[in-house]
């Protein structure tokens, strides 16, 4: 039976740009046993009208509680603004929305555990990530997140096809910027030395 409760809820990817990684939980799942107690996922959980300004409220409030992190540069991996969110499952209204949260900070004050949780935080290389999103053993709003930030992040330029890093768009805009400018400099001073020869 359809659950007549809708709940919105978040996930956040984590990438840091320097060493081309992400960030990955691996937390208690009742519902795994008997053959595995922990699996992967990203920090993530519900929003609570009482206690969030916005759904990316949220997500910041859990990145800080379940990885220890804040801050960053953030975007929000749905297809337009007012998409309602993923949706959990076919028996329920839960709907995600996930966000990418590129180069965050150690959060030196961060939001305390809920008492039932058992969480490990792993940083992980893009081969790693993938392994694990294959591995059978990564919750499904998780999975979506990752292949939503990795397309995110493969469209921005900030990573090739096969994982590995490669500059930034901003970086590319720069380096075309001074190649042409490179190349006016050569023309003019080409013009220059046809004039005086002329003379």
């Amino acid at each position: 039976p359809l659950s007549s409760s809708a709940e919105q809820f978040v996930a956040t990817f984590v990438y840091y740009s320097k060493t081309n990684t992400c960030v990955l939980i691996k937390e208690f799942a009742q519902a795994a046993l008997p053959q595995t107690t922990l699996v992967y996922n990203l920090p993530g959980g519900g929003f609570l009208p009482k206690r969030h300004a916005s759904l990316q409220h949220a997500a910041q409030d859990e990145l800080s509680e379940e990885a220890g992190l804040k801050g960053g540069t953030w975007v929000r991996l749905l297809p337009d603004g007012n998409h309602p969110g993923v949706l959990e499952t076919k028996w329920c209204r839960n709907r995600l929305t996930p966000f990418l949260c590129i180069d965050p900070d150690v959060d030196p004050t961060p939001r305390p555990q809920e008492a039932f949780e058992y969480i490990q935080r792993t940083e992980v290389t893009l081969p790693e990530l993938r392994a694990a999103m294959l591995g059978g053993e990564m919750l499904l709003p998780a999975l979506y997140t990752c292949m939503a930030a990795l397309d995110r992040l493969e469209r921005d330029g900030r990573i090739a096809p096969d994982g590995s890093s490669r500059v930034g768009p901003r970086r590319n805009v720069m380096l075309a910027a001074t190649a042409a400018a490179a190349l006016v400099a050569v023309a003019a001073v080409g013009v220059v030395t046809m004039r005086m020869s002329k003379r």
